[in-house]
């Protein structure tokens, strides 16, 4: 039991870090587009595929969670059985 609780703490360590680190990989924003502040384009004055909605973030803390939950019922019932 002590075993599967160090492993937690030690993998709850290294998700919450990487997490962390999850923006030093921001990039800067694009350059404007050319033709000055006359200029417009169909995707609300900005040059991103999808309008520019972040996913990448909400996806990650979506995908740990499911990820924290699966783990957990998976725990319970290995608990379960050994009983």
């Amino acid at each position: 039991m002590k075993k599967i609780v160090r492993n937690g703490k030690n993998l709850l360590v290294v998700l919450l870090f990487s997490m962390l680190t999850m923006g030093a990989y921001a990039d800067s924003a694009p350059p404007p587009p050319p033709g000055g502040a006359g200029a417009t384009n169909t995707n609300g004055g900005n040059n991103q595929l999808g309008g520019g909605t972040p996913v990448g973030g909400g996806l990650f803390i979506l995908l740990s969670l499911a990820l924290g939950y699966g783990g957990k019922k998976f725990y319970n019932f290995r608990k379960k059985k050994t009983a």
